[in-house]
């Protein structure tokens, strides 16, 4: 990391995607709800997040779980 690296990251925080809570919201327009998901592809080690599993339960999106793919995350779909 150079010197120029926190105020890169300080400059473009207003293009980081926001939560969206509330259809009420002036940004729900541009938003991505569950009910528009197909499937979802994560990897094995980081499909155990209560988001992955949430959408997987109830069958409204298929959740592909790769094991090929690397992640520094350990929260497998078993927890």
């Amino acid at each position: 990391l150079g010197f120029t690296f926190l105020p890169c990251v300080l400059a473009n925080l207003h293009r980081a995607p926001a939560i969206v809570t509330s259809r009420s919201d002036p940004r729900a327009g541009r938003a991505i709800w569950a009910e528009h998901l197909d499937a979802l592809v994560v990897p094995s080690t980081a499909a155990g997040g209560p988001g992955t599993k949430d959408l997987g339960w109830g069958a409204r999106c298929l959740v592909v779980a790769v094991e090929e793919n690397a992640s520094v995350m350990r929260e497998p779909p078993e927890r």
